[in-house]
């Protein structure tokens, strides 16, 4: 799953990467969490793609709780998210996102090895109070299972337009956008336990308390690319 991440890239090179034609000028984020507000990127009819804030969850008729993601695979054919997987949906820039491993559980950072920025693939849906935005998730690959059985789908920079695109919206065409093989190496960063606090958003929650171990790539072969589909 995708509980965390960070995204401090400036505004700058976060715009250039995917293209953008707005983005406002957005602080950093070390330990951003369910329930604030994330940069987010949209394209709304014909206009070209732009960043603006959203509201990370939204609540359904059916959960008492916030809903912060949902299910790559069956997304498309659940009346929650239906409409948004074929119509509305965005991009989340991150640098990386964490997840809790181990007895007892600490806290770790998966990243490109390269440093390179990350497209979470994400719903979005306005609303009275702003935007609000869901993250897709998928089965991780056997090079990350030990660490979490979930991963955020992302999003490959050459089909960030596609994705993006409201007039794409046949669930095949969908799929495919997301199921080329990532070739970026990732690894695993042991982590400061500051980052349980959602209170704490600074340089001292990604500070590493190891050594990094590299995971290999974020798609490693077919059966778990056949997973998507299914």
């Amino acid at each position: 799953m995708c509980g965390r991440f960070t995204v401090n890239t400036s505004s700058d090179l976060i715009a250039r990467f995917f293209e953008l034609a707005d983005l406002p000028e957005a602080p950093a984020r070390w330990n951003a969490a369910p329930g604030q507000t994330i940069l987010t990127i949209t394209r709304r009819g014909g206009r070209r793609a732009r960043g603006h804030d959203a509201s990370w969850g939204w609540k359904l008729l059916d959960k008492p709780n916030t809903t912060i993601n949902a299910r790559f695979e069956t997304a498309g054919r659940l009346r929650s998210f239906a409409f948004e997987f074929s119509n509305q949906r965005c991009v989340i820039p991150a640098d990386g996102w964490y997840e809790w491993t181990g007895t007892p559980k600490a806290p770790v950072l998966l990243r490109p090895e390269n440093g390179e920025l990350l497209g979470l693939a994400g719903i979005w849906r306005p609303t009275d109070r702003g935007a609000e935005v869901v993250i897709l998730t998928q089965a991780a690959p056997p090079a990350m299972t030990d660490i979490h059985d979930r991963m955020p789908v992302m999003v490959p920079r050459e089909n960030v337009a596609a994705w993006l695109d409201p007039r794409v919206t046949r669930e095949s065409a969908v799929r495919a956008l997301v199921e080329s093989a990532d070739e970026r190496v990732f690894e695993a960063v042991p982590v400061s336990t500051r980052l349980n606090r959602v209170v704490h958003d600074d340089p001292a929650c990604a500070a590493p308390v190891g050594l990094p171990r590299k995971l290999g790539h974020a798609f490693t072969n077919s059966e778990h690319r056949s997973k998507l589909a299914r």
